[in-house]
């Protein structure tokens, strides 16, 4: 049966926009809401410190424009992607709204996002995480993340890298990528990154933090986006991709599941990999300080058989969500 739905996240890397547009294949008409009030640095910034009052007059505004256009177009269902703009108030009052589904999902883990743990006493049977640590604490539902079909083998390109990793350079991720690169080089290995940065900002803290990683990697730093077609490409002329997670993260990066879908094998520093057996054969775990020895294993990485790894395709994803809330 064809609904209106309405989805309401962030403008993150053409996630939402994907997950809107799968929706509308199968036959919905779709909206979509940033739930942000801007994405430059200082609206997020004042989201996540806390600090609503400052711009209270505009987040205000914003939600009534939620209100209004679930009035306007008859939405029937919402789905809220990685929320933290609106309180628990203003969603309450978006799900009384609607008479059908009401789900959020979250690709961020509650350690970092601490404002994620004030929807657990009221949504907690409408959340589903990606975190399988989260999953398990709190009581949610898990559903690890998905890829597009924007990723899929390309079997008659020639392997021009040995390791390639494409990534924002938020938290420990320009050192660990650094050293990875050093060990690469010891063992003629090549390496290609695109190392993204949001703001020189964010630049300027990562070269005061970790100064040598950042001179080393230079030429890899850029603040241009690159879509999700060059990033299969990229994929497909690498041998291994590498994805050096958030430390406090346990569930498995978008790029797991992308590496995977365009039919490569995966290095990753997320121990949790182990708990999805499926991936053993595909997907190695390095420890961070124990670099070196890992690498040495990636030999015996075999490809994952195409028609296992889509269960983990957009629209097969989107199927395990809408089943999780009735």
């Amino acid at each position: 049966m064809k609904k209106n739905i309405l989805v309401i996240g962030p403008k993150f890397f053409g996630y939402s926009e994907a997950i809107r547009s799968q929706l509308e294949k199968y036959g919905n008409k779709t909206f979509f809401l940033n739930e942000r009030i801007g994405d430059d640095l200082m609206s997020k910034v004042v989201v996540r410190l806390g600090l609503r009052f400052l711009f209270n007059n505009r987040l205000n505004a914003h939600f009534l424009d939620v209100m209004s256009l679930i009035d306007r177009e008859n939405i029937d269902e919402v789905l809220v992607l990685n929320p933290e703009t609106f309180t628990n108030e203003q969603y309450k009052k978006i799900k009384d709204k609607v008479l059908g589904r009401f789900l959020m999902y979250f690709w961020d883990s509650f350690k970092n996002k601490p404002v994620f743990n004030a929807y657990i006493s009221d949504f907690k049977s409408n959340i589903v995480t990606f975190d399988y640590v989260d999953s398990h604490k709190y009581g949610v539902e898990h559903l690890p993340l998905f890829y597009t079909e924007d990723y899929y083998p390309v079997p008659s390109k020639d392997s021009r890298y040995d390791f390639c990793s494409v990534c924002t350079i938020h938290s420990e991720r320009i050192k660990y990528l650094s050293d990875i690169n050093d060990v690469a080089k010891k063992n003629n290995k090549s390496c290609y990154f695109h190392l993204y940065y949001n703001s020189y900002l964010q630049l300027l803290l990562k070269s005061l933090t970790h100064p040598f990683s950042v001179y080393k990697l230079r030429c890899y730093l850029t603040n241009k986006k690159i879509s999700h077609e060059q990033i299969n490409e990229l994929f497909n002329l690498s041998k291994v991709v590498l994805d050096v997670t958030h430390p406090n993260q346990t569930g498995l990066t978008s790029r797991t599941l992308e590496s995977l879908g365009s039919g490569q094998t995966l290095i990753t520093t997320n121990k949790y990999i182990r708990k999805y057996p499926i991936f053993k054969d595909s997907v190695l775990f390095i420890d961070r300080d124990n670099l070196e020895s890992g690498l040495e294993s990636i030999d015996k990485l075999k490809r994952m058989d195409p028609e296992v790894i889509q269960e983990y395709r957009l629209d097969n994803w989107i199927n395990k969500l809408i089943g999780f809330v009735k």
